[in-house]
């Protein structure tokens, strides 16, 4: 049997949770205790229930992963594919709202006017579908627009020109 010096049972569960890269802290609430059924604890020392609780909790696949945020590194493309003014849909008040727009792949920016540092909106446009047709501007009674969808939210946009609509379906979906 293994004998922890000066070292509480717990510690021990904590320290391994660290070195397998777990967060300490969510291990210890996790399996406290009160999740293990008395059977298990009856005759064992609290250094052997805390070992045995930690050994099951690494047995569950990925729980430990669950605690660590993912980061995926994107790289934004230095070349600006298209900027202007665009008319936005505000959804809160139904209202069109002139914006400046940048096309920097894969992201759409949304700036209040071109001098403006912060940006207002982003639209990940590898996770977006983009919808246009000449029904949809029937439907919606809007000329010169069309719509970027996101799991989030929807947007509504419109060229201010004719002519632009192409060139912005082009530089926000080049096929």
């Amino acid at each position: 049997m293994k004998r922890f010096i000066n070292h509480h049972p717990l510690q021990e569960v904590a320290s391994q949770a660290v070195k397998a890269g777990c967060d300490a802290r969510a291990v210890l609430t996790l399996y406290s205790s009160r999740d293990m059924p008395a059977t298990d604890s009856d005759n064992m020392s609290e250094a052997e229930r805390a070992t045995l609780k930690f050994a099951r909790f690494m047995q569950s696949a990925d729980r430990c992963h669950s605690f660590v945020p993912e980061v995926e590194e994107i790289r934004i493309s230095p070349v600006v594919s298209r900027k202007g003014y665009l008319n936005v849909l505000d959804d809160r008040t139904n209202t069109w709202i002139k914006r400046w727009v940048v096309v920097r792949r894969p992201y759409v920016f949304i700036f209040r006017d071109e001098r403006d540092s912060v940006e207002r909106g982003l639209i990940n446009l590898a996770t977006a579908q983009i919808e246009y047709s000449e029904d949809q501007q029937a439907m919606v009674r809007v000329p010169n627009s069309f719509s970027v969808v996101t799991k989030q939210r929807g947007f509504l946009l419109q060229t201010l020109g004719n002519k632009e609509v192409h060139d912005w379906l082009y530089a926000i979906n080049p096929l």
